[in-house]
C-alpha cells in the first residue's frame, strides 16, 4: 500500500466523459502559480488527480452518490482484507479458468450484482460497490445493472495512494455557479468539464445554461479552462474567451486504438502561447528516449510516466476496448513465448536476436504478452496489418463497431 500522493493518479472511478483522453492536450494549457484548485464537475477526477496539490483544492458534482463515493475514498479503509469481495481471489482464478469470457463471466457478474443489491453498513463496502456500479455498469453512467465481471481487486489495493491525495481536499456537492463565486480570487484556477450538448440520457444533471456560464465566467479573478464539444452554438457563446479546438480521437490519443474522434474545444481567459512553448520544452525534455517501447509510446501519447505500468482493466477502462479482445492478445502473447522463444525480445534491450533460445535472457513472458497487447494498442502495422497475427481481432472489432 504506497502512498506517493506527488504521483500523478488514474481515476479510481469509471465515469463516462472522463477526460483521460485529451490529457496531453489539457495538462500542457494548465497555468502555473495557482494556490487554489477548484473543479466544479469533479466526474472521474482525470485532471484534478494529474495534478500537483496546491494549498487549497475543492471538488464539487451534483451527482450525490458520486460525491458520497469520492467522501468515502477520502476516508477509506486502506487493507484490502477487510472489504468483503463477492469472491476470493481463488475463487475468482477457478471461475475465470473454465471460459474465457472474463470480462463477462456469468457467474462471477451474478456475485458482484448479489453484492451490489446488499444494504451495506461498513463504508469500505459501500465504496466497493458503488465502485462495481460505476466501472462493471454500462459505460460508467453509475447506474444500471452489472454486466462486467471485473474483481477490482487492483483498484482497491491502491485506495491508500488516493486517500492521501484527498487529505485535504474539500469535497461538496453544489451548483456550479454557488462553487465558483464562493471560490473566486486572483490566485484561483477553476477547470470545468460541465455536460456537454445533448448529453440529457448520460448524465442526472445535465441541464446547463451555457449562457449563464459564459456571463458567470466572464465576471471571474481568477484563471479558467473549460472543456466542451464543439459546435457553432458554443463557439458564439464563448466567442470572448480565447478558444482551442483539438481532435480528441477514440478513449485514447493519436495512434492509440479506440472508438471514434470527435471534435472538443479548450476555452480559456488567459492565452495558451506561454503554455504552448512550456508544452514544446518539456516534451524535447521530457525523458522519453527516440527509441521507444510500444508502451512507452502509449505512456507519451496519454501523458503517463514512461513506464508507468497498467494492467488490462485499465487498458480497457483507457481505451474502450472489452477487455475480452485484451485477454485473447495477452494469451496469444504467453503462447508465442512458450513455442517461438526466438520471437521474443531479449531483456533490457530493443532486439529480439533470434539466436538466442535461453529464455532467461529473454523478456518474462508476462512482460512479453503485456508488450503485445501495447504493441495491439499502438497498431504496429507488423502485428494488426492485413497477414499479421493480430489482424484478425482488428477486423473484429471493427466489425463490431467497437473502434
Amino acid at each position: 500500500m504506497s502512498s506517493n500522493n506527488d504521483k500523478p493518479l488514474k481515476p479510481f472511478f469509471c465515469r463516462i466523459g472522463n477526460k483521460t483522453p485529451m490529457m496531453k492536450q489539457i495538462l500542457p494549457c494548465i497555468p502555473t502559480g495557482y494556490t487554489t484548485y477548484v473543479e466544479p464537475f469533479v466526474g472521474s477526477g482525470a485532471v484534478f488527480l494529474s495534478l500537483p496539490k496546491v494549498n487549497k483544492e475543492i471538488i464539487n458534482d451534483l451527482d450525490k452518490p458520486l460525491i458520497n463515493a469520492w467522501k468515502l475514498l477520502k476516508t477509506a479503509v486502506v487493507d484490502p482484507n477487510k472489504y468483503d469481495f463477492p469472491f476470493s481471489k481463488s475463487e475468482y482464478d477457478t471461475i475465470i479458468s473454465k471460459e474465457k469470457k472474463r470480462d463477462t463471466n456469468k457467474e462471477l457478474v451474478s456475485m458482484i450484482q448479489s453484492f451490489v443489491n446488499k444494504k451495506h453498513t461498513k463504508p469500505q463496502n459501500k465504496l466497493l460497490s458503488y465502485l462495481y456500479v460505476c466501472c462493471n455498469g454500462f459505460a460508467g453512467k453509475g447506474r444500471g445493472n452489472i454486466y462486467k465481471s471485473y474483481p477490482q481487486f487492483n483498484r482497491i489495493a491502491k485506495v491508500n495512494d488516493y486517500k492521501m491525495r484527498l487529505q485535504n481536499t474539500t469535497i461538496t456537492s453544489e451548483d456550479y455557479k454557488k462553487v465558483v463565486k464562493k471560490h473566486d480570487g486572483l490566485n484561483t484556477f477553476f477547470f470545468l468539464d460541465p455536460p456537454y450538448e445533448k448529453s440529457r440520457e448520460l448524465y442526472k444533471n445535465a441541464v446547463i445554461d451555457y449562457i449563464d456560464m459564459a456571463d458567470l465566467l466572464s465576471k471571474l479573478q481568477g484563471k479558467f479552462m473549460l472543456t466542451i464539444n464543439d459546435s457553432e452554438k458554443i463557439r458564439d457563446i464563448f466567442k470572448q474567451f480565447n478558444i482551442t479546438p483539438v481532435k480528441v480521437k477514440g478513449q485514447g490519443n493519436a495512434g492509440i486504438i479506440g472508438k471514434g474522434s470527435r471534435d472538443e474545444l479548450i476555452i480559456t481567459n488567459y492565452k495558451l502561447g506561454d503554455e504552448e512553448k512550456q508544452e514544446k520544452k518539456e516534451i524535447k525534455g521530457d525523458g522519453f528516449s527516440a527509441s521507444l517501447t510500444w508502451k512507452q509510446k502509449f505512456n507519451k501519447e496519454l501523458g503517463y510516466d514512461k513506464d508507468e505500468p497498467h494492467d488490462k482493466e485499465e487498458l480497457s477502462d483507457i481505451t474502450g476496448i472489452p477487455i475480452k479482445y485484451l485477454d485473447e492478445i495477452y494469451d496469444r502473447g504467453i503462447g508465442a513465448w512458450e513455442t517461438n522463444i526466438e520471437s521474443v525480445r531479449m531483456k533490457d534491450t530493443f532486439k529480439k536476436n533470434p539466436n538466442v533460445k535461453t529464455r532467461s535472457r529473454k523478456l518474462p513472458k508476462e512482460q512479453w504478452a503485456m508488450a503485445r497487447v501495447y504493441s495491439f494498442l499502438g497498431g504496429n502495422p507488423k502485428q494488426v496489418g492485413k497477414g499479421k497475427p493480430d489482424h484478425d481481432v482488428l477486423v473484429e472489432l471493427v466489425e463490431s463497431g467497437i473502434i
